[in-house]
């Protein structure tokens, strides 16, 4: 299984890198052609953004790949990652696309699980409660987040996180669900709660070109 991409490179400035991801390539190579997708996703879980702030963001990862030889097509692959905190519960294996014109089960292989370690910079305004009683959390003046004043001074935060990855073959259902999903949720459970992936419209569209094998850009 190939590593995702945050497995690769932490700078979160590659996180919106346009041309990595929602973008459907055919890749030509010793007679076969294979089709690839990635997209990336907040992982959306108990909304205490506060925390989010703290510990950085969880994220999803999902990449889909199908080849075509001589001798036919191979099944759709979806490849699977998860960057969860590194005390959160181990996810489940069966992840419900929901939400829209078809539901679907994905289950995944067991999952593989990596630690990883970073030091992110955090810009600081200097202020706290004590001086600004408008500051409900230290974090509301740190970071890219600053709501109160400006930044004053930096330093690095660590951050630990654990990334899950597992490999799911995409059966003719969850294709459809995939193709005709306004509104599609992917729900991944997560100890006593579920997580949700929500699916942007450009990421829905990209779905579709995948399923419908419209390719955005060949790569020889």
């Amino acid at each position: 299984m190939r590593a995702p991409a945050f497995l690769l490179v932490l700078s979160v400035a590659c996180l919106g890198c346009a041309s990595e991801f929602n973008t459907v390539r055919l890749q030509r190579s010793a007679g076969s052609e294979i089709l690839t997708l990635r997209t990336q996703h907040y992982l959306r879980t108990d909304d205490n953004h506060v925390q989010e702030l703290e510990r950085g963001e969880r994220r999803a990862e999902i990449k889909a790949s199908k080849t075509k030889t001589p001798d036919g097509t191979t099944p759709v692959t979806l490849s699977i990652a998860l960057r969860l905190y590194d005390d959160d519960p181990m996810p489940g294996v069966a992840l419900q696309l929901a939400g829209g014109e078809v539901a679907a089960t994905v289950t995944v292989t067991a999952w593989q699980v990596r630690e990883l370690r970073e030091k992110v910079t955090v810009l600081d305004t200097g202020q706290r409660a004590h001086n600004n009683a408008a500051l409900t959390s230290e974090v509301q003046a740190q970071t890219g987040y600053i709501t109160f004043g400006k930044p004053t001074a930096a330093g690095a935060v660590a951050r630990a996180w654990k990334v899950y990855s597992a490999d799911a073959l995409a059966n003719d259902r969850v294709l459809a669900a995939l193709q005709n999903g306004q509104g599609l949720k992917m729900l991944i459970p997560l100890g006593s709660w579920q997580a949700q992936i929500e699916f942007k419209p450009d990421e829905l569209k990209a779905w579709q070109r995948f399923v419908k094998g419209q390719i955005d850009k060949v790569v020889d």
